[in-house]
């Protein structure tokens, strides 16, 4: 094996770079496939999706702030009109005279514009679909940033496969020479067998290790393949090799997580969070509506003259609604509500990774800063003692 590494290590050194094609296909560089990506990867599909669903929402939302039309109609036919007593006001008015009011069909429609005027869930979505909004393109970009990694990763171990696959090719044709003037000096008798042995064994090592990379090759296109959102029948092939990464890494000394599309999402979900309470405490707060309304209708004995001749009939005002049970649904919120907000927010969460990097970058031992994700236990006297176990 020394041996067989001191050989891979002369041949790379003294190697040109060599492409080698993997199929019939397009033959794409890393920009081309992270773009493929993130016009077929599922996952970025289903989040440019969800971005315009959202979109859709707002306008949605919008839309419950505009004039509401509804057109009802009702048809009746009276098998037993309802009979009512009346006093007998041409005889004894203690006598009661039963009557029936209403005729046999009857039939009505009605027309309403209905628009809101205080309504706390209306103007409290239409600031919660902003807000969603703004989780749905954070999320994207999320989306986005995993899919070129994963795209990414993919694609250089493809270039790793193919330089490993080179420099075997290269060491075979070194091998290959070194047996062939090996056997020449076994049969002028200059060499013995066992180095003719030797040779042969470190031949069909390397031989093997050459089948061995070239399966790995076909999987990791696949692999590649399956980050793009590509057929994995389809032929593909790539542009750049290893030594064209080597410059221009990226930095990471200038990162910050406040720039985590992570960070983001937490406090963007904090504000939905905030919003959603405040609906609950709003529940307390009446609705009106101002409505007018226009409509027909129609009476007779005989169907067949039904809609001969109707009457109009039309109404203006406002309609105040209360709930049903304030002192429950205002000033009492869901149990549920203070559990939620006690949980650990997004700087607890963004913290330990950021302080382990830090640690790293300065040399220090990183052990140190994983108790600042250590939960802690609370006490009866903490002022959310409600709270049970670890936080």
């Amino acid at each position: 094996m020394v041996c067989l590494t001191a050989v891979l290590t002369s041949v790379a050194g003294g190697a040109s770079a060599q492409q080698n094609p993997i199929g019939t296909g397009p033959v794409l560089t890393l920009e081309e496939c992270i773009r493929y990506a993130l016009r077929n990867e599922n996952n970025v599909v289903n989040a440019r999706l969800s971005r315009q669903m959202s979109t859709e929402k707002i306008r949605e939302t919008r839309g419950l702030l505009l004039p509401h039309a509804t057109v009802t109609g009702n048809f009746t036919d009276n098998l037993k009109l309802q009979t009512s007593l009346i006093p007998d006001f041409t005889g004894d008015p203690n006598n009661k005279i039963p009557v029936q009011f209403g005729t046999k069909y009857s039939s009505a429609v009605t027309g309403e514009v209905t628009q809101a005027l205080i309504n706390s869930n209306y103007f409290l979505g239409l600031k919660a679909a902003k807000v969603y909004d703004e989780m749905s393109v954070r999320s994207y970009e999320r989306t986005a940033i995993e899919t070129r990694v994963q795209v990414s990763v993919a694609y250089f171990d493809v270039l790793v496969s193919q330089e490993s696959i080179r420099l075997v090719e290269s060491n075979l044709a070194q091998f290959g020479k070194t047996l062939k003037d090996t056997r020449a000096r076994y049969e002028e008798g200059v060499s013995e067998r066992i180095d003719v042995d030797r040779i042969q064994t470190s031949y069909n090592n390397v031989e093997n290790n050459h089948v061995n990379l070239k399966r790995q090759l076909d999987y990791t296109l696949d692999v590649l393949k399956f980050r793009m959102g590509m057929p994995i029948d389809s032929p593909l092939s790539i542009k750049d090799d290893v030594r064209s990464f080597t410059d221009d890494m990226p930095d990471s000394l200038n990162y910050r997580f406040l720039d985590r599309p992570e960070y983001a999402m937490q406090r963007v979900q904090v504000e939905l969070d905030r919003l959603n309470l405040k609906s609950k405490k709003l529940e307390i707060i009446p609705t009106l509506n101002a409505f007018v309304n226009y409509g027909f209708n129609w009476f007779t004995e005989d169907f067949g003259d039904l809609y001969k001749k109707g009457f109009g009939t039309s109404a203006l005002g406002v309609r105040l609604t209360c709930p049903s049970s304030p002192a429950r649904k205002g000033y009492t919120p869901p149990a549920s509500w203070p559990l939620h907000w006690n949980k650990p927010r997004t700087t607890s969460t963004i913290w330990p990774s950021r302080s382990n990097w830090k640690c790293a970058t300065d040399g220090r031992s990183t052990a140190t800063t994983s108790t600042l994700s250590t939960p802690r236990k609370r006490t009866s006297s903490s002022p959310r003692a409600f709270t049970t176990g670890w936080y």
